[in-house]
This record gives C-alpha cells, sequence and structure tokens, in this order.
C-alpha cells in the first residue's frame, strides 16, 4: 500500500483529535473537564484497539492498569483535609481519628506459642 492511500487514515483521526483539543482551550474551564475526559477515553479506546483489533486476543491487563491508573489518580487528587469524608475506611495517617485509635499490644511469633504448649509451660 503506498504512502499516498495510508496518509488519510492517520492523518484525519490524528486532526479530529487536534481540533478536540483547540476547541476544548476555547471554552470555559467548566467544558475544558469534559474534553479533557473524552481525550482520555479516545487514548484508552485506540491503546485496546491497536491491542485487541490487531491480535485479537481479548485481554483485561490493560483494562486493569487503567482502573488502577484511574483510582490512583482519585485517591492522590483528592485533598488531604477531605480524605477522612471522602474515603472514612482508609486509613490516613494525618487523620486525628487514626492517631486517637488504640494501639494493640505486638503478639507472639507462631513458633513462640508452639514452643510454649509443648512444654507445658502457661
Amino acid at each position: 500500500m503506498s504512502l499516498a492511500r495510508r496518509l488519510p487514515e492517520v492523518l484525519v483521526p490524528a486532526l479530529l483529535v487536534l481540533a478536540t483539543a483547540l476547541l476544548g482551550l476555547a471554552v470555559s474551564s467548566y467544558l475544558q473537564a469534559y474534553f479533557l475526559d473524552a481525550l482520555i477515553k479516545v487514548a484508552i479506546v485506540v491503546g485496546l484497539y491497536v491491542f485487541i483489533g490487531n491480535s485479537g486476543v481479548l485481554s483485561f491487563g490493560q483494562i486493569s492498569f487503567v482502573a488502577v491508573g484511574a483510582w490512583t489518580a482519585g485517591v492522590l487528587t483528592v485533598p488531604r483535609a477531605e480524605k477522612p469524608i471522602a474515603m472514612p475506611g482508609r486509613p490516613i495517617s494525618s487523620s486525628p481519628r487514626m492517631s486517637a485509635m488504640p494501639r494493640r499490644s505486638p503478639s507472639p511469633p507462631p513458633s513462640a506459642v508452639y514452643l510454649r504448649s509443648r512444654s507445658g509451660c502457661r
């Protein structure tokens, strides 16, 4: 296949993404979040299509990496003061609720418990 025939296949989608990005710069900051979200989803879809479309193998590895990245981005973008409210079950070192919790004494290793029970000491 010649370069002249393949150029529109690459150039047209690239121009559409570029036009979307430029249009996203011209709108308010509220709508910029939607444009950014759309461009991220386009990147995910194109990445999955390149892998799955060419190989025919359905793999959840790429999808799980996207999920872990999205979760990490969400955790890292929540302000520290709001983390106890937004994520109540997650331990946070700067949370006053966590610092007021009583400390448990460490339990002995299992080998020490076994040796004590075998020797008859209680």
